[in-house]
């Protein structure tokens, strides 16, 4: 009976201990996940954030704010670059380090693509070209086309 109930404590003593060691690793696992999820998120964030400023960029009527979303832009953008690698470090498993050299391949060209648009955004060249074609050139147009309906007698309206 004793020999019984030496080997039931020492079964329990067993799962006890091999519970706790099974508890350490799978609290690890999920550090480390929460730890991934966390940065990934930060990349879309960044991301999204870049992308939207980039568009502001473009459409922004005044130079100087162009110029502005540009930098909040190219910033974003340098965040999101930082965290990759920041990722990359987290990631022991080759099937996500894949994964990641995947993205980052398209993410450096999605940066290229991006530093172009906002090379040509902070030109404002459509919204001056805008208030060229409907400020003085529109005018100009506008006071010879006048000029012409007088000599020529013919009404035009």
């Amino acid at each position: 009976m004793i020999l019984l109930l030496s080997i039931a404590v020492l079964i329990a003593w067993i799962g006890v201990s091999r519970l706790g060691v099974l508890e350490a690793k799978v609290q690890q696992l999920g550090e480390q996940t929460l730890k991934k999820t966390i940065v990934a998120g930060d990349i879309r964030a960044n991301l999204l954030m870049g992308i939207r400023d980039q568009k502001n960029a473009i459409l922004s009527p005044t130079d100087a704010g162009s110029q502005q979303n540009a930098e909040v832009s190219r910033k974003s953008m340098a965040e999101v670059s930082q965290e990759i690698r920041s990722l990359s470090a987290l990631i022991s498993d080759i099937q996500e380090q894949n994964r990641l050299d995947t993205f980052q391949e398209s993410y450096e060209e999605l940066g290229k693509v991006n530093e172009e648009c906002l090379t040509l955004a902070v030109l404002n060249t459509n919204l001056k070209g805008s208030n060229e074609l409907y400020g003085r050139t529109y005018e100009s147009t506008k006071v010879n086309i006048r000029r012409r309906r007088g000599e020529s007698g013919i009404d035009l309206a």
